[in-house]
């Protein structure tokens, strides 16, 4: 039962990341000029895929780690994500600014 249980998170986790990438090449379709919902509903899109591949991931994080050293674990964890938020959209916009 356990592994039928972490082989759907590993396919949401999964599912969740293709939707952020699809959404990310979305947005480099845009143009210059570009509309406001069309931005909206991609950057939701990538806000929701990511949101929930976090919440399948943290689970599986936090139950490989000693109850003591879980706190630290979930900064860290949370630290880690804010940088790769950052360096995902730097990086996203410097391609977009060069095609």
């Amino acid at each position: 039962m356990a592994i039928n249980r972490e082989q759907r998170v590993r396919r949401l986790s999964t599912r969740c990341m293709i939707l952020v990438f699809i959404s990310f090449l979305l947005m480099m379709t845009l143009n210059f000029n570009f509309p406001y919902p069309e931005f909206a509903l991609f950057l939701f899109l990538a806000c929701v895929g990511n949101g929930f591949f976090v919440y399948s991931n943290t689970p599986s994080i936090m139950n490989s780690v000693l109850p003591n050293h879980r706190g630290i674990v979930l900064v860290m964890r949370a630290v880690m994500a804010n940088i790769a938020n950052v360096i995902s959209i730097n990086l996203h916009f410097s391609l977009l600014l060069l095609l």
